[in-house]
Order: structure tokens, then C-alpha cells, then sequence
């Protein structure tokens, strides 16, 4: 079985700075996983600020909204996605699946918009994910309520 790293277009406001700083947690991913399955990599570089991850779901371009579609986690191929640090030490790994779950079950409650829309990216709505809510899921920490 090959891996296939699936390159994401997410949040860039310079899309081909963005590239290269998502290239460390590819390349950390694919070093890891050799041979084992699709992941979507993530390198989000607020998460240790925010305690979130930022999970696209839609994008669009015009502020309008009209030309709204599915994408990121709601096209994703991938049957893995993977956050990683951004220094490059580190990731959590949860199955897609899993990953749709926690963003339905808590789509409205951490709903945000991106609203940038211009010549080098689209604007998107997505979720700011706790990553508390990841480790839970994927048994790393026990829910407290």
C-alpha cells in the first residue's frame, strides 16, 4: 500500500507561503506513516494560542455567498487527518469519519467564517475545533464535565 499525502488548499493569505509552512507537517506525517494509508495534513500555526484547529467545510469567493460549495473535510479524500505542530515535532491523527462526526455534532456551536476572498484564496466557513475534543475522541484524554 503507497501513502498518498493529500496536499490541502486551506487558509493561505499568501497561498504559496502557506504551501511551504504545511510542507514541515507533511513531510513529518509521511516519514511517520510510511506505507499506510490517505491523510489529510494540517499545520495549523494558531492552534497552540487558540487550544483549536481550524476544519474547513465550505469556501466561496463571492460575498454573497452564491457560489458556496463543499470542500475541505467535506470533500476530503482522505481516510486519516492529521494535525501537526508546526515546529514539526509531533501530530495527532484521527479517522476521517470521526473527524465528520465532531464537526456535525458541533457545527454550530464552534461555526467561524474566513472571510478572505481575494486573487490567491477563497473565503470559507468551517469549525474551530477544540482540540480537547479530538483527544477525547481518539481516547488521549477523558472527558470532564
Amino acid at each position: 500500500m503507497t501513502t498518498e499525502i493529500v496536499r490541502s488548499q486551506g487558509y493561505a493569505p499568501d497561498f504559496d507561503i502557506d504551501v511551504k509552512r504545511g510542507e514541515v507537517g507533511e513531510d513529518l506525517t509521511a516519514s511517520i506513516l510510511g506505507e499506510i494509508d490517505t491523510v489529510e495534513v494540517k499545520t495549523d500555526y494558531r492552534a497552540a494560542e487558540t487550544g483549536n484547529v481550524y476544519i474547513e467545510v465550505w469556501s466561496y469567493r463571492l460575498p454573497d455567498k452564491s457560489d458556496l460549495k463543499a470542500s475541505g473535510l467535506s470533500t476530503s479524500k482522505a481516510n486519516w487527518w492529521s494535525f501537526v505542530a508546526p515546529v514539526g515535532n509531533g501530530l495527532v491523527m484521527i479517522r476521517t469519519e470521526d473527524l465528520r462526526d465532531l464537526v456535525r455534532e458541533n457545527y454550530t456551536r464552534y461555526k467561524v467564517l474566513q472571510p478572505i476572498a481575494n486573487n490567491k484564496t477563497s473565503a470559507s466557513i468551517g469549525v474551530a475545533l477544540p482540540m480537547k475534543l479530538i483527544t477525547e475522541r481518539i481516547g488521549l484524554e477523558s472527558k470532564r464535565d
